[in-house]
């Protein structure tokens, strides 16, 4: 389904419709007749009408009707039908939307208009555009049907309500065990459609597991959730985390005593075959060693006992401290395995902030690259790139400084540059050069940025969102040719500006030639 690249907000008025990006800039176009053809590449969402009566749907039979330029529409502007709907507590049905004209849409909740609750929606079940949720009801009492539309649509629809089969029981897997498993025709259907078969571990308070499915005949999936009075709660799910083809992954951190139900079944609703789940206790993370520039190279060695992360690499743990704006760069050599590279602030749960794999440009040992955002203690964490390997590996920690401070360029100049092993790297660790300009209100510039050394990325900032996180209100890869940049834009607000010129891809380096000219 496509869907808008960016937000867009619009105003309707009695011949003229206004549409205002997301830069700000406002456009007043004509509103077509109705029949009328348009080229343009904006839709604007119109103001939902509003919602007719619902009609009443029952259980076991089949209702019929069409959508058209009169039907209510949503906050998207996408059109809908209300039906009512009246469910016992508990009750388990399955609501079917098909259309041979437009790609269906299915949504139950309670309330109307404005003040609709989504309770559960789908788009796109287990045949092609039509739509099939399964959903039980919360509590007794009425319940509102949407049967619309993904986008906006018209034409006939074919919508039915039965009764679901009850839930599959959940059969119970322990901490250390390795259950198999297939999924077959006659399985059941999660809410969405998949078929999948249900799986029952029981935890004890601040254990940490991690789950793995493997299958040789479909793509695995895995969806794990605590179980809780209204369904899943804590849900956490993974298509290829175990990090090799396939196959799946996820972790559980058990904050309190509790089951938690596993869905095992493929990313495919039509998924079959056997299966292969398996929950492995984690080890807890390891206390980090200190690592600074002044340690040198130190060597380590990732085995079977070391703590394992989300993906299932076993890892080491480094702390290191930084100051805001400061930059490191962690260099990993290994003979035995492909190294891996992450940096996240020091806490309870790690989340990467940056990782590298491949990094240094010499086959498989890496470079990362990164700037502190805040002062304070951050965790570096040494792995091989796949939970198989194991193996002997050396880290060196070095202290890059601040980054350099920007350069200034005036509008008619060319400057001839180079990016090397001092310049500053981004979040994707690709060096750069910054260039400082003061630009006019309605000033139209052409910016170039030309290297024989590598692919050349241009964009250009206002100076105070280039000092945080860098917003680009414009930017190019390769606007002049196949790895050559052009941006052209006109500048809405006079004031001082930063043009960043940059690699591409991390480990780029080389001469470059910036030119920034009035444009006609």
């Amino acid at each position: 389904m496509r869907r808008p690249a960016f937000p867009i907000v619009s105003a309707v008025l009695p011949a003229v419709l206004v549409v205002v990006l997301g830069s700000g800039a406002a456009v007043a176009q004509e509103v077509p007749e109705a029949g009328a053809s348009t080229d343009n590449a904006l839709v604007a969402v119109q103001p939902s009408r509003p919602e007719p009566r619902a009609r009443d749907l029952r259980i076991g039979r089949e209702a019929r009707s069409s959508l058209d330029a009169r039907d209510a529409t949503d906050d998207q502007g996408r059109a809908y039908e209300p039906w009512r709907l009246r469910l016992a507590a508990g009750q388990r049905v399955v609501i079917g939307l098909t259309s041979e004209d437009f790609d269906a849409r299915v949504a139950i909740g309670r309330g109307t208009g404005a003040d609709f609750e989504v309770l559960g929606a789908n788009d796109d079940g287990p045949d092609g555009t039509d739509s099939r949720l399964t959903f039980t009801a919360p509590e007794a009492g009425d319940y509102l049907v949407r049967a619309g539309a993904f986008a906006e649509a018209s034409g006939r629809y074919t919508l039915t309500v039965d009764e679901a089969p009850p839930p599959p029981t959940a059969e119970p897997i322990a901490v250390g065990e390795t259950r198999d498993g297939v999924l077959e025709d006659g399985d059941a259907r999660d809410d969405l459609g998949n078929r999948h078969d249900l799986w029952r571990l029981r935890l004890i308070e601040g254990q940490r597991v991690a789950v793995s499915l493997s299958a040789g005949e479909f793509d695995a999936y895995l969806v794990a959730g605590r179980d809780g009075t209204s369904g899943l709660e804590d849900v956490v799910e993974d298509d290829d985390g175990a990090g090799e083809g396939t196959d799946s992954r996820l972790s559980i951190m058990a904050e309190a005593a509790g089951d938690w139900l596993i869905h095992a079944r493929g990313l495919s609703a039509e998924a079959l075959g056997p299966y292969e789940l398996r929950v492995e206790s984690i080890a807890p993370d390891p206390e980090p060693v200190a690592l600074t520039a002044a340690d040198g190279v130190v060597q380590g060695e990732i085995s079977e006992g070391d703590a394992t992360g989300d993906g299932g690499r076993r890892f080491d743990a480094y702390r290191v401290t930084g100051a805001e704006g400061g930059r490191m760069r962690a260099i990993m050599r290994s003979g035995d395995f492909d190294s891996y590279l992450e940096i996240g602030e020091a806490g309870e749960a790690f989340t990467p902030l940056a990782g590298d794999d491949d990094g240094l440009g010499e086959g498989t040992d890496s470079r990362l690259d990164f700037t502190f955002p805040t002062d304070g203690d951050y965790i570096l964490r040494a792995s091989p790139l796949s939970s198989s390997e194991e193996g002997l590996y050396s880290l060196e920690l070095l202290d890059r400084g601040l980054p350099p401070a920007a350069g200034s360029i005036l509008v008619g100049a060319t400057v001839r540059g180079a990016l090397d092993e001092d310049s500053a790297t981004n979040d994707m660790n690709a060096a750069y050069d910054d260039y400082a300009v003061r630009l006019e209100a309605g000033q139209k510039l052409r910016l170039t940025m030309v290297s024989n050394a590598f692919d050349a990325y241009l964009a250009i900032a206002r100076a105070e969102e280039a000092e945080a996180i860098f917003m680009p209100l414009a930017s190019d890869d390769d606007g002049l040719s196949d790895t050559h940049s052009l941006i052209e834009i006109t500048i809405e607000e006079g004031g001082d500006y930063v043009i960043r010129a940059a690699a591409l891809a991390a480990g780029q380096t080389g001469d470059y030639v910036l030119t920034v000219e009035a444009a006609d």
